[in-house]
């Protein structure tokens, strides 16, 4: 009978240490990820009401990447290229400074044309870095003058 106490015991002190360790794993994720140049708070959402997933968001010079908060795994990006602000309107959601978080509808380009694929939902700090980042992309890639 002792033996299967033992057996128990070191079985819930695996148990505990893997999820200590995961947990440890998570977190220092989370640590790095919001310590990168242009990362910011951002939820997405494939339909303008959601459901929204929370997670970390980048924009590097050529793609806006996302990360889930619960997840391990890799981001989803989009090509800055190919995105742009479709519409921005204020939620009734609060950020830390009581001010209201902004649903932007954000388009995939094709040709003229641009159809809502992203919604975004984020402070409006972060709203304005991303509108910038954006309005700054070159559209004209390959060509020369």
């Amino acid at each position: 009978m002792a033996t299967h106490h033992l057996v128990a015991l070191l079985l819930g002190a695996l148990a505990i240490g893997v999820a200590v360790g995961v947990g440890a794993v998570w977190v220092g994720r989370l640590h790095i990820l919001r310590r990168r140049q242009g990362s910011f708070r951002c939820q997405v959402a494939a339909a303008p009401d959601g459901p929204w997933r929370p997670g970390l968001a980048q924009y590097s010079a050529d793609a806006l990447s996302w990360w889930p908060r619960l997840s391990l795994g890799g981001a989803e990006r989009w090509r800055r290229t190919d995105l742009m602000v479709l519409e921005r309107r204020p939620t009734r959601l609060k950020d830390s400074t009581g001010q209201p978080l902004l649903a932007i509808a954000c388009g995939v380009t094709r040709g003229a044309e641009a159809v809502p694929e992203l919604y975004l939902m984020l402070d409006p700090a972060s709203s304005a870095g991303l509108t910038s980042w954006l309005e700054a992309a070159s559209r004209d890639q390959g060509v020369v003058i």
